[in-house]
């Protein structure tokens, strides 16, 4: 596969790409299913073509371009779509033979290890891990580097991230050939799991600063704030854990309830962490405040698989998940002091291709401007997972929501 450093029509930085009008220029028009809402399909192609981990982002800072996952014939590589073109290109052309296993997506390929890439907003790289070495790759010039080696015997696991600044680089290692007896039984045996880390990497100065060492696998680590990190869980128990950059602590945020709820999924936004919990009806989300522990709680619609979104900036939330016939959005629309809230259906059921894992699930995260959700959805011509663009222009913040 080669690799060109040239970005073709270009066009000045200051330009709103997100903006209603730009985006209907260049990409297909949808009718959401279920709600009639206007959708936009950004990829296109036979392949499946999913976002970076829906806790993080996957668009750069000025909203020009989109780095995702291209899955097809066994191969996982990283892509950019510029919008401001609409046209795609490579990033990656990783040729690590099982890299793109993961311990939710279980078909072996080569290519970048899946889930495990992180967009550095300030500095336009996207980090990725292949053949043991975490590298970086600038999305505008496509300059590749190495940033360093993982220790021998040792696999990059979990979702990862950079801090809001750009300094820092976030990821979690643990040991390869324990993590493959581990998920090699069914149910994965967790509580075999020794040793797993959670380090800082330093992109100024080189250091590599342990953070958490747990004896349990763990994954989903994002920033909060700009000094303090979650991640989860336990090998027992499901649950958002917190600590800082320097770690040497960790706190868990969320026990278990009276009736056996467990959180899986929370997105960090700048009015608390989102959250919902599962293993109990009715189901239930909430929203809690890292550093007070106050917390809000309540009934959501009834959804298999259920997932949290993500709106960085806390003003609305929303779930998603199974019903009869594919997966639905439903937006929080107002929160009551006393009694039931008031949810509305956003998407959905819309179909995705393929029988299970992460290239299966909505995944949807507000865009920094508002106007839009980002999700993965099914394009019945091609069969295939894709990336779109839905407009959400008209809906309101949630009404009654706690601004922890």
């Amino acid at each position: 596969m080669n690799i060109t450093s040239t970005i073709t029509n270009d066009k000045s930085d200051s330009a709103d790409h997100l903006a209603p009008g730009e985006i209907a220029a260049r990409f297909p028009q949808v009718t959401v299913p279920g709600t009639a809402r206007t959708a936009y399909q950004l990829t296109a192609d036979e392949a499946i073509c999913y976002p970076l981990y829906y806790f993080i982002p996957s668009l750069t800072r000025d909203g020009r371009f989109l780095v995702y996952h291209r899955a097809a014939a066994g191969e996982v590589q990283l892509y950019r779509l510029d919008l401001a073109t609409g046209e795609s290109q490579a990033l990656t052309a990783a040729d690590d033979p099982d890299c793109a296993w993961t311990p939710w997506d279980t078909d072996p390929g080569r290519g970048v290890l899946d889930h495990r890439s992180s967009l550095n907003v300030a500095r336009d790289e996207v980090a990725y891990f292949a053949h043991g070495e975490a590298r970086t790759v600038h999305v505008r010039t496509l300059e590749e580097r190495l940033l360093f080696r993982l220790p021998p015997g040792r696999k990059a696991t979990g979702q990862n991230c950079f801090s809001p600044d750009g300094r820092y680089f976030f990821y979690i290692h643990h040991d390869a050939e324990l993590e493959k007896r581990i998920l090699s039984e069914s149910p994965p045996a967790r509580h075999l799991s020794k040793g797993t880390e959670l380090v800082r990497f330093d992109l100024e100065s080189g250091e590599q600063h342990l953070v958490a060492k747990l004896n349990s696998p763990f994954h989903h680590v994002h920033p909060y704030g700009s000094d303090h990190l979650v991640f989860s869980s336990p090998a027992l128990e499901k649950a958002p854990l917190w600590t800082d950059y320097e770690g040497g602590w960790f706190t868990q945020l969320r026990t278990q309830d009276a009736e056996g709820r467990t959180t899986v999924h929370y997105s960090a936004t700048a009015r608390g962490l989102h959250y919902e919990l599962t293993g109990h009806n009715p189901c239930k989300v909430g929203t809690l405040s890292p550093t007070t522990h106050q917390r809000r709680e309540f009934t959501c619609p009834a959804l298999g698989n259920l997932h949290v979104g993500c709106d960085p900036a806390g003003q609305r939330f929303v779930v998603d998940g199974l019903e009869e016939g594919g997966r639905s959005i439903y937006h929080l629309a107002v929160l009551p002091e006393q009694g039931d809230p008031e949810w509305i259906r956003l998407t959905g059921p819309w179909p995705l291709y393929g029988e299970k894992g992460q290239k299966t699930h909505s995944h949807p995260r507000f865009t920094s401007c508002g106007r839009w959700i980002q999700m993965v959805a099914g394009d019945p011509l091609t069969r295939t997972n894709h990336t779109f663009l839905v407009d959400v222009r008209d809906v309101a913040p949630s009404q009654g929501l706690p601004a922890f």
